[in-house]
């Protein structure tokens, strides 16, 4: 892993069940290249993003303007974490 890359947790609140949220948060981890995971945890959606720093940067903007047009996000939280783990892929 290269000196710009970050991993952070990311948990977005909202209406986001049921209008294509996951599907989204994949195909725009794999446009910028970022390794993880999309998690349903009931109202909540769980996102681990790996990779290069503004890529990360990129990945946020487009979660906000991009979002499918039937969700809601209410709040999200963004933790950097230190992590052990390299992930390889993303998956839902």
């Amino acid at each position: 892993m290269s000196q710009s890359n970050i991993t952070i947790k990311i948990n977005i609140k909202g209406v986001i069940q049921g209008v294509g949220f996951r599907p989204f948060i994949y195909n725009l981890a794999k446009y910028y290249n970022i390794n993880g995971y999309v998690l349903n945890k009931g109202n909540i959606v769980e996102i681990i993003a790996e990779g290069d720093n503004n890529n990360i940067k990129k990945f946020l903007y487009d979660i906000k303007k991009k979002k499918p047009k039937l969700s809601i996000i209410e709040n999200i939280d963004i933790e950097y974490i230190n992590t052990i783990n390299s992930y390889k892929s993303f998956e839902i």
